[in-house]
């Protein structure tokens, strides 16, 4: 990790005061070198993952801020309701908006659902999350990228729904 290249990178042992370790060096110029590699490479995969955060795919359906902000959206438009401890249902609206939207018949009543990693909150999940996933990608209201990542192309709309979040 971390930690490993630098104490490689000074002569001394670190010096903790707290939760800090301070070091120190004869040679400012490498050890400067050094940590702004370290950075570089730890800003890179801040913002990797802040991408993920924001729209990805899990299992084929979407996630992130925008799978949780369209699901939001279903409870609040009562197209969902809970009706148990984790237990989601379509309500009539909410079958009849899904079948116009993915131009067929849904006759399914309960939900599945999945706890977003980053966002600690549930998305709208299995063969329903997963058909509106690819008719989304097909009406380029979302475009798929490498590594999971998704993006957002314009306000996801499934009328009477159009959401919108802070990505």
């Amino acid at each position: 990790g971390n930690f490993i290249t630098l104490s490689r990178i000074t002569e001394n042992e670190p010096t903790s005061l707290c939760r800090a370790r301070y070091f120190q060096t004869t040679q400012p110029q490498q050890a400067t070198s050094k940590l702004s590699a370290v950075a570089d490479d730890y800003l890179d995969q801040r913002q990797a993952a802040h991408a993920l955060g924001v729209a990805r795919t899990c299992y084929h359906h979407l996630a992130g801020k925008a799978g949780v902000a369209l699901f939001d959206q279903l409870l609040a438009k009562k197209m969902v309701v809970l009706t148990a401890p984790n237990v989601y249902q379509l309500t009539e609206k909410g079958r009849h908006a899904f079948a116009q939207f993915l131009g067929r018949p849904v006759h399914q009543l309960n939900i599945q659902t999945c706890i977003d990693f980053s966002e600690r909150r549930v998305h709208l999940a299995g063969k329903l999350g997963n058909d509106v996933m690819a008719k989304l990608v097909a009406e380029h209201q979302l475009a798929l990228t490498q590594n999971r990542r998704v993006q957002v192309t314009q306000p996801i709309k499934i009328q009477p729904l159009e959401v919108r979040y802070a990505g």
